[in-house]
């Protein structure tokens, strides 16, 4: 379970939060309202003040930040990527943290990318999107933060890749997602939280 009491954005929000295993939660708001701010405040990283931050009983500082950000996962909207490096270099960057230095990924995003001796920069917009969102899903975070990943991707992508974080979820993952897309949010989000 993720709970956040009396976190203060940089922008002067107070937000408090709970999440339950398994929950898909939309986090909605207007432009500006603070949700990108809220993700990042949850991996750590910007700063924020907060009376208490616990994922399943344990709270921030029994983490170090390494650590803790492969537990809460964040996945921006803009795709960074080292120039001339290929897709399959680009899924085994995690691997040189030492938080991931004896991980085995159960799920594997070459099953679903065909291109993986491209080079990252000739991609689509598109396509790295999806390349970064099978990166994230492979390294099995307990909470995905994912902050408008959807911006250049085709619908029917966004719907299997909705379907396929059904599975997550099924697992009991949490994935918390800021979409300005209107994907049918009342077939897979367990709910939708306004900032």
């Amino acid at each position: 379970m993720l709970v956040v009491k009396d976190m203060k954005l940089l922008n002067e929000k107070i937000v408090n939060f709970e999440a339950r295993p398994g929950e898909l939660v939309f986090i909605k708001g207007k432009n500006g309202s603070g949700k990108s701010l809220f993700l990042k405040s949850l991996a750590k990283i910007i700063p924020s003040t907060f009376r208490e931050v616990s994922l399943n009983g344990f709270v921030t500082s029994d983490f170090t930040p390494e650590v803790w950000r492969s537990k809460l996962l964040y996945l921006p909207s803009e795709v960074c990527f080292s120039e001339l490096e290929t897709v399959h270099e680009f899924l085994n960057v995690p691997f040189r943290l030492n938080c991931y230095k004896d991980f085995i990924p159960s799920f594997d995003p070459l099953r679903h990318l065909q291109n993986c001796h491209e080079r990252m920069d000739i991609l689509s917009s598109g396509q790295k999107q999806r390349v970064a969102l099978l990166r994230a899903l492979s390294l099995n975070a307990e909470v995905l933060l994912i902050d408008e990943c959807f911006s250049q991707i085709d619908s029917t992508t966004r719907e299997w890749f909705m379907d396929l974080f059904k599975k997550f979820q099924n697992e009991g993952k949490i994935i918390l997602m800021v979409s300005h897309f209107e994907i049918q949010t009342g077939h897979f989000a367990t709910r939708e939280f306004f900032i």
